[in-house]
């Protein structure tokens, strides 16, 4: 079961990523907006340390 919860836990985070990306980079037009960037690191970096911590 915890094999099952962990692929899922990292297919819901991975989408999220592929989600909020194309959110943000699609209408800037370039990957090279780096207040998208930094706003992804801000929200997903800690978001992925509370996930393994609560796993």
């Amino acid at each position: 079961m915890e094999k099952d919860l962990c692929f899922k836990a990292l297919l819901k985070f991975s989408l999220g990523v592929v989600a909020i990306g194309i959110l943000l980079f699609l209408p800037a037009g370039t990957f090279h907006y780096w207040k998208a960037w930094l706003l992804m690191g801000i929200l997903f970096i800690p978001m992925l340390f509370a996930g393994i911590v609560l796993l």
